[in-house]
């Protein structure tokens, strides 16, 4: 059997050379390459990320969204009613008088409301001057009253 000119190291021989950090005099023939504790770093960190984009969501950084408050101060029922804005539309089936309901909406850019709903069998379609955007966080309060009127009040809006 020829080496064709390489030169056999032996078991301790290779791992000196391989691994410098390994201490050989723990290290037996037959043993196991010991391993190090590795740093906590990493996982804190993914931990202290996660938790960070946990609070920012929760308070609007993230996902802003608005909510949109709707109150039937009118004397009789309303009925089908819809909320619509830029990025799409928010539905409320029933709501009786002096009942009040929340929706929370996410625009899609800039964005106005159009809310449509039918009372006492009629169809009314009231176009809510109000301006909020995709980072916009905040409450928009409707107040539904007899006749089609829709009465509004949008608070911290930004």
């Amino acid at each position: 059997m020829k080496l064709h000119h390489r030169q056999v190291f032996s078991y301790h021989e290779a791992l000196r050379a391989l691994v410098p950090l390994i201490d050989l005099r723990r290290l037996r023939k037959g043993s196991t390459i010991p391993t190090y504790r590795r740093s906590r770093f990493p996982y804190l960190f993914v931990i202290f990320t996660l938790l960070l984009v946990l609070v920012a969501s929760s308070c609007g950084y993230i996902f802003p969204t608005v909510t949109v408050r709707v109150k039937n101060e009118a004397s009789s029922t309303v009925t089908s009613l819809t909320i619509k804005y830029n990025g799409g539309s928010e539905s409320i089936r029933e709501l009786k008088a002096g009942e009040t309901e929340k929706v929370s909406i996410r625009a899609q850019g800039d964005s106005d409301l159009e809310v449509s709903y039918d009372q006492n069998d009629e169809h009314h379609v009231a176009r809510i001057d109000v301006y909020f955007h995709s980072l916009s966080n905040g409450q928009i309060s409707l107040f539904i009253q007899d006749g089609g009127e829709v009465k509004v009040k949008a608070d911290n809006l930004g």
